[in-house]
C-alpha cells in the first residue's frame, strides 16, 4: 500500500512539474514577427546577435500592436503573445537570416519602436523559454508511458507467481 501512495505522489509530483514548466526543444523558430514599443533596448552583436527590451505603452493613435508570432515548420507549431507593458523580451538571431529588423528612436528619450521578422535562435518572454510543445500534450505521453511499464510489471510479476 505504501508503494502505491509513494507511486502516486512522485506521479502527481512530475504531473505539476510538467505543466508549470515551459518545454522548449526548438533551437530556432523558423518565423517570427515582433511589433512593439520598447524601452531599455539592449543590441549585442559580441559572439552572436541579440535583441533585449522592456515593452511599454505605445503611444496612442500609433499602428504599434505589441505582438509577437512565431512559427516552427518542422513542429507546425504557432506562438501569438500580445505583450504587455513591463514585459522583457530576449530574442537571439545568430546565424539566422534577419529579414526586416528596424529599430527606430521614437519622439520620447529611450524609447524605440521595434520591427523585426526573420528566425530567431531563442525566444524569451519574461525569463521564460516560448515552449515549442505545449507542456499539455506532453504530461499525458509520460503519465501514459509510466501506467503501462506499471501494468507489464504487475502482469509479468503475477505470471512469474503463477508458475
Amino acid at each position: 500500500m505504501n508503494r502505491k501512495i509513494g507511486l502516486i505522489l512522485v506521479s502527481t509530483f512530475l504531473f505539476m512539474t510538467l505543466f508549470n514548466t515551459p518545454l522548449t526543444f526548438a533551437q530556432y523558430w523558423d518565423s517570427v514577427k515582433v511589433s512593439a514599443y520598447g524601452t531599455n533596448v539592449i543590441e549585442n552583436n559580441l559572439g552572436g546577435a541579440s535583441l533585449e527590451f522592456i515593452v511599454v505603452a505605445p503611444p496612442s493613435g500609433s499602428e504599434i500592436s505589441n505582438t509577437i508570432s512565431g512559427h516552427h515548420i518542422e513542429s507546425n507549431e504557432n506562438y501569438t503573445a500580445n505583450l504587455s507593458p513591463g514585459d522583457s523580451v530576449l530574442m537571439t538571431f545568430a546565424n539566422m537570416v534577419v529579414e526586416s529588423y528596424t529599430l527606430e528612436a521614437a519622439s520620447e528619450p529611450n524609447h524605440f519602436i521595434i520591427y523585426f521578422e526573420g528566425q530567431t535562435g531563442w525566444l524569451w518572454v519574461n525569463g521564460n523559454d516560448v515552449p515549442e510543445f505545449s507542456p499539455i500534450l506532453i504530461a499525458p505521453m509520460f503519465i501514459t508511458a509510466t501506467l503501462l511499464s506499471l501494468i507489464y510489471r504487475r502482469k509479468r510479476t503475477s505470471a512469474i507467481n503463477n508458475e
